[in-house]
């Protein structure tokens, strides 16, 4: 391999590679040409790793890069900004995708083709995002490279969502014993977040009108045609909840059930409650972590 413009240093054939990147990568000096030596250090450092190697700095990347998160972030609602590691995890996969982008390296991975339908909207967020950079570079992020840059952001706002941020109030009506729902409202717990929980009777329909909730649960076809004569849309469930049950309530809204508290946060918050409050505080407050 050579320079473009070069013969090699054997007499070999010429290297069309790009010329000089506004991008500095590791130094591994395996070639004696100096081209063909910077030219294996920039395929090299394009490649994925199992460790995690974070690239030379630069300014303008790190720049795009905290532009890129801080603009996603504007559109999604866990908070993720001040975890450091994305920051470095963002930075550097986009310098791969510059070197990339100027040497026309792309790999096919089947585990990406469904990300897009999976997380359109953070997917179509990103798309729009990343056009500054691709200006500034003059490249063109590829649909897979968007969607790996999905799936990292994905996984710092499943790491960084916090417990109590989005209960939903629930009201249960059904014409089964409150013994009863109390086991199926504690296995919705084990996957949704919920707040105020209230059971009405099928003869205490008149009732809901006075009652704030988010969301209305019934059990039965009967019951649901009941409720939504009168105006109130509800969401039909089994008492013994399946796969189905649990995808119909992510789709209407509510938040897995295995969430996080902020570890400053919670200090800060119980550190003023008297040692002789602090139990019953707990039990009042996180009732889903803390028991008797």
């Amino acid at each position: 391999m050579s320079a473009a413009g070069s013969t090699g240093a054997a007499g070999g054939h010429g290297l069309n590679a790009p010329g000089p990147l506004p991008l500095e990568t590791a130094h591994y000096h395996l070639l004696s040409d100096p081209a063909e030596d910077e030219c294996l250090d920039r395929i090299i450092s394009s490649l994925d790793f199992t460790s995690h190697v974070m690239p030379p700095a630069n300014e303008d990347l790190r720049r795009l890069s905290e532009s890129l998160i801080a603009e996603v972030q504007k559109h999604i609602i866990t908070w993720i900004s001040d975890d450091h590691e994305i920051h470095e995890e963002v930075y550097a996969y986009l310098h791969k995708c510059i070197l990339r982008s100027a040497y026309h390296v792309s790999f096919y991975d089947n585990k990406l083709e469904e990300t897009k339908q999976l997380y359109l909207n953070l997917y179509e967020i990103i798309a729009d995002s990343v056009r500054e950079l691709e200006l500034f570079y003059g490249s063109k992020l590829t649909h897979f490279q968007i969607a790996s840059t999905t799936l990292i952001f994905r996984k710092f706002i499943e790491k960084n969502k916090k417990a109590g941020r989005n209960r939903k109030r629930i009201v249960i009506v059904t014409n089964s014993a409150r013994e009863k729902i109390g086991f199926f409202v504690e296995q919705l717990k084990l996957h949704v977040e919920i707040g105020d929980t209230q059971v009405l009777h099928i003869n205490e329909l008149y009732l809901l009108k006075d009652i704030p909730y988010d969301i209305l649960i019934v059990f039965s076809n009967r019951i649901a045609m009941m409720v939504e004569e009168m105006g109130y849309p509800c969401i039909k469930l089994h008492f013994y909840l399946n796969h189905e049950d649990i995808d119909r309530l992510y789709e209407a809204g509510f938040s897995i059930a295995k969430r996080k508290l902020k570890a400053a946060e919670f200090v800060r918050e119980i550190r003023e409650i008297p040692d002789e409050k602090l139990e019953s505080y707990l039990l009042a407050n996180y009732e889903d972590f803390f028991m008797e």
